[in-house]
C-alpha cells in the first residue's frame, strides 16, 4: 500500500537497503537483490517505489515472467527490449549463442549504471533463468543491479538451483514478512479492529487493505497469478 505522498507503508527499511545496494552497483559492485514473499506480501509496491527513486542517471528496464502453460523464451527480456534497441537487436542475432553474448554486452558490459527488474522469476523459463546465471557470475565488477521479484519456491524448483550458482557474494536476500500490528493499526485507527483484522489476514499486506475497504464481510483471497501486482502493500 503507498500513501498518496509515495511512500510505501512498512517498508522504509527495506527501500533504504535496496535503495543503498543500487547505490552500490552504480559505483561498479553490482548486486543481485531477491525480493522474496507470499502472494499479496507487496513485492511489486517495493519495488515500484524502488524504480520511482532511481534518479535520472540510471537506465531502468523491467520484463516480467508469466504463469504460461508455454513459456515465452526469454520473456522478460523482450518486454525490455521495447526500451532499448540493443536488446532488441540481440534478441534479433537468429543463433541462440550469439543472442545470449548480445544480451549480456547489452547489459553487463555498459558504462552507464543500469537497474534491471524481473518480476515472478519463479514462473522464468529455462532460457531466462540460464541467462541469469551467466549475468550473475559477472555482475559483481558491472554497473548492474538485478532485482528478482519470487514466491518461496521448493528445494528442487529450478529457481533453487539458480540461487544457489550465483556467487553469493553479490546476492542480497529482502524477505518481505506481513505487517506489523502497529502498522495494521494505524490503517485501522482502532487498536481492536487492527487485531480482529491481523489475526483474520495474517498481516498480509494485500487482505489487511481489501478487509479494511471491503462494505461485506469476509477476507478476500489474494489471486495466485497476483504475485502482489494487485497489492497496495
Amino acid at each position: 500500500m503507498v500513501r498518496s505522498g509515495g511512500e510505501v507503508i512498512g517498508r522504509d527499511d527495506v527501500l533504504d537497503d535496496l535503495r543503498a545496494w543500487v547505490e552500490r552497483s552504480r559505483r561498479g559492485e553490482g548486486r543481485i537483490l531477491l525480493v522474496r514473499g507470499e502472494a499479496g506480501i507487496g513485492k511489486t509496491t517495493v519495488v515500484r517505489a524502488l524504480v520511482d527513486s532511481a534518479g535520472p542517471g540510471v537506465r531502468v528496464l523491467q520484463g516480467w515472467c508469466d504463469d504460461l502453460l508455454a513459456a515465452r523464451p526469454l520473456g522478460p527480456v523482450w518486454d525490455m527490449s521495447a526500451a532499448d534497441p540493443d536488446l532488441r537487436a540481440a534478441l534479433d542475432a537468429g543463433a541462440p549463442g550469439l543472442v545470449r553474448q548480445r544480451i549480456l554486452d547489452a547489459l553487463v558490459h555498459r558504462a552507464s549504471p543500469t537497474l534491471v527488474v524481473v518480476e515472478d522469476v519463479h514462473w522464468a523459463d529455462g532460457a531466462t533463468i540460464d541467462l541469469l546465471r551467466l549475468i550473475g557470475r559477472r555482475v559483481d565488477r558491472s554497473r548492474l543491479a538485478i532485482v528478482l521479484t519470487m514466491r518461496e519456491v521448493g528445494p528442487r524448483h529450478p529457481v533453487r538451483t539458480l540461487i544457489g550458482d550465483l556467487p553469493a557474494a553479490c546476492v542480497e536476500n529482502v524477505h518481505l514478512g506481513p505487517w506489523s500490528a502497529e502498522v495494521i493499526a494505524g490503517l485501522a485507527g482502532d487498536r481492536e479492529v487492527a487485531e480482529r483484522v491481523r489475526r483474520a489476514t495474517g498481516g498480509n499486506p494485500y487482505l489487511v487493505t481489501a478487509l479494511l475497504d471491503a462494505t461485506d464481510p469476509g477476507v478476500p483471497t489474494p489471486s495466485p497469478t497476483s504475485s502482489g501486482a494487485w497489492c497496495r502493500g
